[in-house]
């Protein structure tokens, strides 16, 4: 029979007490089996008894704080803490906070003086009511009545990312089962508008949602009412310089149609005999140059 010497209690066992190695030359560990389990399980109670219970003392498995008993102690109190911001009534999540300012905390190291979420009560100045807009989408404020500002304040208003109006995220309807997010657009709100319809600032302000520069349109009867357009080279509606000629063109826009006005020798004149053909055309809806 072969023996061999173990490397730990130094006794020559046979092949047979030692566990298979197949990196030795002779296919087994160093150490015999009685050896091996020895250390293992004065690892494994060096790993599971080293702590003690914050509240009681006693020993419990490493890596937690308190022992089971202690633990739902220590919930049960936790459950009706508040968190310690000022003014929030919501219950304690972790570090005396609640789970918003918590993520708050983490995301800019400080409690911030005032959450993009959280309220702002409505300013009234020179007659009219702003009310402030959620902070970080763009920020700023919205225009409207003093008689509304109350009731529309209840909710959370930003500004659009594309087109720029007071919205609100609210939920519109259930589909398979699961509620559909979608967005509520402050001046329909205020009107009223029925399907099918759109509501024209007077203005072209999209920010100043008082009554009276607020109406209910059609598609086509909004776009008669609107700003210059960005690319516009001349600074008036309707007016271009042809290259060819170097002389000021008027044309104006219905029903999907290019009307000519006419050839004129400053952008001035054209713009003037624009407004007289847009005022026929679109009548109160007509968004004229301002000479």
């Amino acid at each position: 029979m072969e023996l061999k010497t173990c490397s730990k209690c130094v006794q020559e066992l046979s092949l047979s007490d030692f566990y298979a190695d197949k990196t030795r030359k002779d296919g087994r560990a160093t150490v015999c089996i009685a050896c091996e389990r020895s250390r293992l399980n004065s690892n494994y109670a060096l790993y599971r008894y080293t702590n003690n219970c914050a509240d009681c003392g006693n020993l419990i498995t490493c890596g937690a704080k308190r022992c089971r008993q202690c633990a739902y102690k220590f919930i049960s109190k936790q459950s009706f803490r508040l968190c310690s911001v000022d003014g929030c009534s919501n219950p304690h999540a972790s570090k005396e906070y609640c789970s918003k300012h918590y993520k708050q905390y983490l995301r800019n190291g400080q409690i911030l003086a005032l959450n993009p979420r959280d309220y702002r009560p409505p300013v009234v100045e020179d007659g009219v009511a702003k009310i402030p807009l959620r902070v970080g989408a763009k920020g700023g404020y919205v225009i409207v009545d003093i008689g509304d500002a109350e009731w529309l304040s209840q909710w959370n208003w930003y500004r659009g990312y594309k087109d720029g109006y007071a919205v609100r995220t609210d939920y519109i309807g259930i589909e398979n089962g699961k509620q559909i997010a979608g967005r509520v657009l402050m001046h329909r709100l205020i009107m009223g508008t029925p399907e099918g319809l759109e509501i024209d600032h007077k203005d072209t302000n999209r920010l100043n949602n008082r009554r009276s520069n607020l109406r209910i349109v059609t598609r086509q009867q909004n776009t008669f009412n609107r700003s210059i357009q960005s690319n516009n080279t001349s600074g008036y509606t309707g007016v271009y310089q042809r290259k060819d000629t170097k002389r000021w063109q008027a044309y104006i826009k219905c029903d999907g149609k290019r009307i000519h006005i006419g050839y004129f020798d400053t952008a001035e004149e054209a713009a003037y005999v624009y407004d007289q053909f847009c005022l026929q055309l679109f009548g109160e809806y007509a968004r004229c140059n301002i000479l």
